[in-house]
């Protein structure tokens, strides 16, 4: 798995367990119900600048190859809008396997026997 595989699995867990553990917006602020809701149901919006920084073009495209990778092995679902751009990523079961082993994996100390 490449690197940019890794911090998309990383990151999306990440991003999807804070939108599920915040609490609702109030009914008065549509917009935001709305978002919230989506980001519950089809996980945080995909936006690459956002999550890993300022990216060249080259490697904002990297990062959409891995996502149409992850999506091909099954590991994430990728929402797109109508017109066909990339919105939303959700982590299926086993992307969530996945991301959890390598959150574990980068957590653990560094002289653990």
């Amino acid at each position: 798995m490449r690197t940019e595989h890794a911090r998309i699995l990383v990151e999306c867990r990440a991003r999807h367990y804070a939108i599920t553990v915040a609490a609702e917006p109030p009914d008065w602020k549509p917009y935001e119900v709305r978002e919230h809701f989506d980001g519950v149901e089809h996980g945080p919006r995909y936006l690459p600048g956002e999550w890993f920084g300022r990216l060249s073009d080259a490697e904002r495209q990297r990062y959409m190859r891995a996502v149409y990778d992850l999506d091909a092995e099954g590991l994430l679902v990728a929402f797109k809008t109508e017109g066909g751009r990339l919105q939303r990523i959700k982590l299926t079961p086993a992307g969530e396997t996945k991301a959890a082993e390598l959150t574990a994996s980068t957590e653990a100390p560094v002289d653990a026997p």
